[in-house]
């Protein structure tokens, strides 16, 4: 079982662990990306405010259980089955940009396949363990994050210029709102995967006090890394495929602490090991939901869910290029469904039963 501080710095974490992810948007509103998420901060906390309103409506159930209350037995294993393919297939683009990020910048003689194979293994080891031993280490993983975010705030203030965020929204209505949609899918929304694995949580915990503070500190991290990468890059960031590596790289102190990117490098590969590590719980916990069975050993589960995540990370992107570009034309749209389409759904469907109840 999970407590509220855990849940509130797993969330955050959960956010850090995106870190990679902002050049999907920063294609898009380039210098003004900060203000996109502003925005995507603003939708997400009202997208909270639904989910809080689904745990109030369905009190010590996860997601997958208020399906089965809504739509019934056989439509709510249907509908589980298909956060089963979300899941799997927000995993495996995480999986896929992680494996982009380390052949390309830290071991790029390593192939692809081995890279995939040893972080997805990693991440299925600690999903066995369990989400409450995975949480417990949520205010670790945080404290890492902006603690590295403090010191390379420091050491790149000398080359940041603050001209480099003229001029302002000098874009159309329709970029910024596209923007700010792509960072609310990814990935303030994604948090939806917490309701999943709330069957976890101890009694006593405050789910949406947790909900909303992990949000607001896991967005505002985001945002002071868009602000930096801004400062220090400038139009750059613009053709860039990782800026928040890059502005990283520009640290330099003397020759001997010249490559201290590496150090970071690490952080945002542990930040983005412990988000798949959740996901993989979240797999595990919609396939035993669509299956109607808690799993006793559940760690040929875990292989099978590794391998299905490297395949589709494998086959569905051919080159890390192809990844972005898919995101923000397709992936975001559908990712949105999950987030937000169908739990509206869901408590618009559990308000009315309720009325009916009251009213027979």
């Amino acid at each position: 079982m999970f407590t509220t501080k855990q849940l509130l710095f797993g969330i955050a974490a959960f956010i850090g662990g995106s870190s990679l992810f902002t050049v999907f948007v920063t294609q898009i509103t380039f210098q003004d990306s900060w203000f996109s998420a502003l925005l995507a901060l603003i939708v997400s906390l009202l997208t909270v405010w639904m989910y809080t309103g689904l745990i109030r409506k369905f009190p010590s159930k996860g997601l997958l259980e208020m399906h089965t209350a809504v739509y019934g037995k056989w439509a709510g294993r249907v509908l589980n089955f298909l956060y089963v393919l979300f899941c799997l297939g927000f995993a495996a683009v995480s999986l896929r940009n992680l494996g982009d990020f380390f052949t390309g910048y830290i071991m790029p003689q390593t192939p692809m396949l081995v890279v995939l194979i040893l972080f997805s293994a990693t991440c299925a080891l600690a999903a066995h363990k369990g989400i409450s031993v995975i949480l417990r280490l949520a205010f670790l993983f945080y404290t890492f994050m902006l603690l590295a975010l403090f010191l390379n705030v420091l050491l790149l203030f000398p080359d940041m210029q603050f001209d480099n965020f003229l001029p302002v929204f000098r874009l159309g209505v329709e970029a910024y709102i596209k923007g700010g949609y792509i960072v609310t899918a990814a990935p303030f929304c994604e948090i939806v995967v917490f309701l999943i694995l709330l069957p976890y949580a101890d009694k006593n915990a405050k789910i949406g006090k947790a909900f909303f503070l992990g949000l607001l500190l896991g967005a505002l991290h985001l945002i002071a890394v868009l602000l930096r990468d801004i400062a220090v890059l400038g139009t750059s960031i613009t053709f860039l495929t990782e800026p928040t590596y890059e502005s990283v790289r520009l640290i330099h102190l003397i020759d001997i602490f010249s490559r201290l990117e590496i150090i970071f490098a690490f952080i945002l590969v542990a930040m983005r090991v412990f988000k798949l590590s959740v996901l993989f719980c979240a797999i595990l916990r919609s396939i035993e939901d669509t299956v109607g069975k808690n799993f006793e050993k559940p760690g040929i589960y875990l292989v099978l869910i590794s391998v299905a995540t490297i395949a589709v990370s494998m086959l569905g992107f051919r080159t890390g290029m192809t990844l972005p570009e898919w995101f923000r034309n397709t992936g975001a749209y559908l990712f949105g469904i999950f987030e937000i389409v169908l739990p509206l759904i869901t408590l618009i469907g559990g308000i009315v039963r309720f009325r009916k109840r009251k009213r027979t």
